[in-house]
Order: C-alpha cells, then sequence, then structure tokens
C-alpha cells in the first residue's frame, strides 16, 4: 500500500506495462491500478465476449425451442407414422 504514494511511479509504471497493476496489502491482492486505455481496452473485451455468448445462446435456444416442441406434440399424441404419412404424399402428389 505504500506503493500508492508514488503516483507519478505507479502511472509511469501502469503505461510501461499496459496491463492492470496489482496492490497488495498484508501479501493479499488489494487494488488494481490501470490506466484509463488500458481499461477501455478490457472493458471493449468485456463487452465484445458476452455479446458473443448472447449471440451463441441465441443459436442455440431456438433449435432446443423446436427440439422440447417435439417432445411435448409426442407427449400429447400429435404424431404420425412416417411410412403412413410418404405414402399419402407420394398419393397425393402421384409420385
Amino acid at each position: 500500500m505504500k506503493e500508492l504514494k508514488d503516483t507519478a511511479g505507479i502511472t509511469r509504471r501502469c503505461e510501461e506495462e499496459n496491463e492492470p497493476i496489482h496492490i497488495t496489502k498484508n501479501g493479499y491482492d488489494c487494488l488494481v491500478v490501470m490506466t484509463s486505455k488500458t481499461f477501455e481496452k478490457y472493458d471493449r473485451a468485456l463487452k465484445q465476449a458476452a455479446q458473443r455468448e448472447l449471440d451463441r445462446q441465441r443459436y442455440f435456444d431456438e433449435p432446443v425451442s423446436d427440439i422440447e416442441a417435439g417432445f411435448e406434440d409426442i407427449a400429447a399424441g400429435r404424431t404420425a407414422d412416417a411410412f403412413e404419412s410418404l405414402a399419402a404424399l407420394r398419393e397425393k402428389h402421384g409420385l
């Protein structure tokens, strides 16, 4: 924590390392210090990761919803024999 008194040194170190600086107190992490530019970089990366996760969820939610609807149809007895259905379609369309 005594490092915090040297703000010019901390600023210089943050700019040189371009990474967050972990400050400890009694050997335990206490604070993280970084430049605004570094913060913006991390913030942008976090937002992009969150957006990718939302996109991934949307990509899987629709098919899962369709599968769940299929199971509900089966449970409710809204089914038809595949061979009979195909035969009916062939007959209907003259195939």
